[in-house]
């Protein structure tokens, strides 16, 4: 029986030493063939442009090309239930606003897919801000200026739709000054951004990279306040929010972040290869400018640093929602 039980013994960590070793040189290969990224918003936006300038590197990196694909609708949930349905062996992922996580899940009541439970953290690709912008006919000149007009009358704001950065952005604003402001929703950036160009509504935060970036430049946008807790690097003298001076302003943060995720059930340490692999692509000079341009700050961070994200923004999110009542019908 001894004999028996020591043959087990033996024959069970064989296997274990087996696994071990072919499960390491399996690792050490990955990936072994081509990587799809689906993005779950339209292509040409911050998010997918940010993507595809790190696949760009990771793509070398690997020594595999890294497919893009861009599966957008219902504010992200399209995609990353796509995603969420693949087999979690690294060779399927999502890059995705971290909205997916912080606000979806408060505004869409009857959805039975739950990214929490159906997706795994990867990490924390990047953070951006908001800028609160007006129009070049407009006599605001700042958010004392916005508010004073406020007193005289109602005001409106566009935003690319309920839930989305802006709407969000401004609605929590509008909460901490008291402010009278209608949110007219667009279906989409551009739209929103029309609108404010057009003249047709007093103000709206909107991303601040892309053509926001070019209408400022070319005056025809006017920025007053940023979102973030410090000022973006391309506008030193536009002050944040916060610093405005207004009362209920003192600690107004509101940021979002682009996340990777995978399918349930990522092995760890493929997880940690793209990390490490992400890290590496972030130190490139093209990945640099591609970021600065987006004005998208580079964040390296582990799938620790981003379930923290998630926590921090998800309850400020959350209760926005609930102050300001953001349903989507």
């Amino acid at each position: 029986m001894k004999t028996q039980t020591l043959m087990i013994k033996n024959g069970m960590a064989a296997v274990l030493l087996a696994t071990a070793i072919f499960g390491g040189q399996a690792l050490a290969a990955y990936p072994e063939k081509p990587v799809t990224i689906i993005i779950n918003y339209p292509a040409g936006g911050a998010l997918d442009l940010a993507t595809r300038a790190l696949a760009t590197n990771l793509g070398k990196q690997f020594n595999q090309p890294i497919v893009i694909e861009n599966r957008p609708g219902a504010s992200g949930i399209i995609g990353a239930e796509n995603v969420s349905r693949q087999k979690p062996d690294g060779y399927t992922m999502l890059a995705t606003i971290d909205s997916l996580l912080t606000v979806n899940p408060y505004i869409y009541k009857n959805t039975k897919f739950d990214p929490a439970k159906s997706l795994d953290l990867v990490g924390l690709m990047g953070t951006f801000n908001q800028v609160l912008m007006v129009n070049k006919a407009s006599k605001i000149k700042d958010i004392k200026g916005l508010a004073a007009l406020a007193k005289d009358r109602d005001l409106n704001y566009s935003s690319a739709g309920p839930g989305t950065p802006g709407h969000l952005t401004m609605e929590s604003f509008r909460l901490a000054t008291n402010l009278n402001m209608l949110n007219i929703p667009f279906n989409g950036n551009a739209p929103a951004m029309n609108a404010l160009l057009g003249n047709q509504v007093d103000a709206g935060f909107l991303v601040m990279g892309g053509s926001t970036l070019q209408h400022i430049q070319a005056g025809t946008l006017v920025p007053i306040a940023t979102s973030g807790k410090t000022r973006e690097s391309k506008l030193p003298d536009i002050p944040t929010v916060a610093e405005s001076g207004l009362p209920g302003l003192e600690n107004f943060d509101m940021q979002f972040a682009f996340f990777l995720m995978s399918p349930k059930g990522l092995d760890p340490a493929i997880a940690e290869k793209w990390n490490q692999a992400l890290g590496k692509a972030m130190q490139s000079d093209e990945v640099k400018a591609q970021f600065e341009t987006l004005t998208i700050q580079l964040v390296n961070g582990s799938q620790e640093e981003a379930q923290r994200w998630i926590e921090e923004y998800g309850s400020k999110m959350r209760q926005v929602i609930t102050d300001a009542d953001v349903k989507v019908e």
